[in-house]
């Protein structure tokens, strides 16, 4: 009976967030956050795809058409950062939507370095990732 009681919580907190159906694909390198994410984005309905590195995520951008969201750390393992790589896939996928995500104390997107994406502050929360989420997909 709490299992139900529990469920039944999860169910009524995740009803009152934006979900969606679209594809998204994750990029991240550290393995914990990107399992959160990837639970995350699922509840709310997402199909979702993953890369550790921005040469991954190059690679299935070029090979599955489906991703219409781009979910990216900015600080990434090598050469290409996140926004790097957010600049490479429009330039492959110019109708790809992209929403940037970072824990660096020293980004600020409002200095104009990365600034043309919207980003999320780390740590962020499911409701905040819901919204941030459906507003990407639903920009013009």
């Amino acid at each position: 009976m709490a299992g139900l009681c529990m469920e039944k919580t999860r169910e009524n907190r995740t009803a009152d967030l934006p979900e969606g159906h679209e594809t998204v694909l994750v990029v991240e390198d550290n393995d914990l956050v990107l399992e959160l994410v990837v639970e995350m984005m699922k509840d709310l309905g997402y199909e979702v795809l993953t890369a550790i590195d921005a040469h991954s995520a190059l690679w299935i951008l070029q090979h599955d058409k489906r991703i219409q969201l781009l979910f990216t750390d900015v600080m990434m393992p090598d050469q290409m950062n996140g926004i790097d790589l957010a600049r490479a896939a429009r330039r492959q996928r110019p109708e790809l939507k992209v929403l940037l995500t970072s824990g660096y104390a020293g980004f600020d997107a409002s200095s104009g370095r990365g600034s043309e994406f919207p980003v999320l502050p780390k740590p962020y929360r499911r409701a905040e990732l819901a919204r941030r989420v459906r507003a990407a997909l639903d920009a013009a």
